[in-house]
């Protein structure tokens, strides 16, 4: 028979669909679980697949609605002799900061949104299945006035099912918000690592405000395993009322129960109907608290990159003011040196040419001494010669040589002063000469330690510039 879909009857106002792959027992072509052609409260289809408001057993959508994904556990036809899974979600592994990198935080509110919309969805199965419940206890109420004949149990048996796929309908959402807050853990550890590499106070406050964060995921957590725990003693004992249908049925004694059971049945199941709903508002309000816990850490990240920025802009202006110093205190060194050896060049020049007029001054004395000692003993032997020759002259003549004797006598005295002066003169000039060989000297020295402190700061700026290079 081919595999199609058809439209069943309505309830409630809303159509149902189911899938017509064949007779009971037959598997779906598309999912490969049990086919089933209706199910009571207006969910029918394969084993694994729900289908309800005009949607697909198979995945193939119908012309009314979407698909809904398919869910874990027989939830297709619901035969009497199929038990309900262990509800046992099983959590994603553990986010590391380093496979955090790629995660969008766009991508994960769309998640959160899409968990809402399942939330949405589940209460408004919640509420179906509530005006369900009023119908069924409405018939079992007339069933009790008229004691109809009626099948036992299979209001109950539908209630049951129906409780059945809520319970795995909230272990779903269960897992996707289990999943959802390890993601806000990795998010959070990634946020405090940015943190940690900006500033120091920046990363404290970061630190703070991630232990507060973390340790109201890890009530989360504890709730959460609270519900597990619950859910599993509930499906525990849904087991038990299945094995205890099973062997009721199996007895050759069994009897249809009365209609007051039914209602106490239906009773029961009203109130698992109620907790689990209360359940599902419960995980919307964690859904809604982590959404919040979302865009408040996407916003102190959004801070933080912004203060990385500016802390790398002011770095980059501070390199610059740095460099530019830099370039300045060796401008001032260079144009000092050159200034220094300018100086210390025309010193040296100037020294020169001290030395050279120094030696020309000495020259010219001892050239003068010279000539005046020449003098001297010419006129001194022209004066004994002239002794010698006027003895026998008359004392008329000597007078006169000695007068001029006299003269030549107070002359040369005269020529030996200028002589001394010459002499004070020429050891004055010395004295200049050794003040300025001295001031060389020292010219000298100042030079040379001025070239020595030249090459040190030409090394550090050599020094500073590599570091800046790298």
């Amino acid at each position: 028979m081919p595999h199609s879909h058809s439209q069943g009857a309505e309830q409630n106002g809303h159509p149902m669909f189911f899938c017509g792959a064949g007779p009971p027992g037959a598997s779906c072509p598309s999912t490969g679980g049990p086919a089933a052609s209706t199910a009571p409260g207006g969910f029918g289809g394969c084993a694994g697949v729900m289908v309800a408001l005009a949607s697909s057993c198979c995945g193939a959508p119908c012309s009314m609605a979407m698909p809904v994904p398919p869910l874990p556990g027989p939830l297709g036809g619901y035969p009497a002799q199929q038990t309900s899974p262990q509800l046992q979600p099983q959590r994603p592994p553990q986010l590391q900061p380093q496979q955090l990198e790629w995660l969008d935080k766009d991508g994960l509110v769309r998640r959160i949104h899409e968990l809402e919309g399942q939330v949405a969805f589940l209460e408004d199965t919640t509420l179906r299945q509530q005006d369900d419940l009023r119908q069924v206890e409405a018939k079992l109420l007339q069933a009790a006035q008229w004691q109809s004949q009626s099948l036992p149990g299979s209001s109950a048996e539908a209630l049951q099912r129906q409780n059945d796929f809520l319970t795995v309908l909230v272990s779903r959402f269960e897992r996707k918000t289990m999943a959802l807050e390890e993601e806000l853990a990795g998010l959070t550890l990634a946020q405090r690592e940015a943190l940690a590499a900006s500033t120091p106070a920046a990363s404290v406050a970061a630190e703070t405000q991630t232990q507060a964060e973390f340790s109201q995921v890890l009530e989360l957590e504890g709730q959460i395993a609270l519900l597990e725990e619950s859910l599993a003693g509930k499906e525990s004992e849904i087991q038990a009322l299945w094995e205890e249908q099973k062997l009721r049925e199996a007895s050759p004694s069994n009897k249809p129960r009365i209609p007051v059971e039914l209602l106490d049945e239906v009773q029961g199941l009203r109130e698992k109907n109620s907790f689990f709903s209360d359940l599902v508002a419960r995980f919307e309000e964690k859904t809604m608290f982590l959404e919040k816990q979302v865009k408040a850490v996407s916003r102190a990240e959004q801070d933080a990159r912004s203060q990385l920025k500016r802390h790398q802009e002011e770095q980059a202006i501070a390199s610059e003011q740095l460099a530019a110093a830099r370039e300045a205190t060796e401008c001032a060194h260079r144009q000092r040196a050159e200034q220094l050896g300018e100086e210390a060049e025309s010193a040296a020049v100037a020294l020169r040419e001290a030395k050279k007029e120094h030696n020309r001054k000495n020259q010219e004395l001892l050239r003068q001494v010279q000539l005046l000692e020449a003098s001297c003993r010419r006129k001194d032997l022209e004066a004994k010669t002239r002794l010698e020759e006027v003895s026998s002259e008359d004392s008329q003549e000597l007078r006169e040589q000695k007068e001029l004797n006299a003269q030549l006598v107070e002359k040369l005295s005269r020529e030996r002063v200028v002589h001394v002066e010459t002499r004070r003169f020429q050891a004055a000039l010395s004295s200049e000469n050794e003040v300025l060989t001295a001031r060389a000297d020292r010219l000298s020295d100042q030079l040379y330690e001025l070239s020595e402190l030249n090459d040190m700061l030409e090394e550090q700026a050599k020094a500073a510039s590599r570091p800046d290079a790298k």
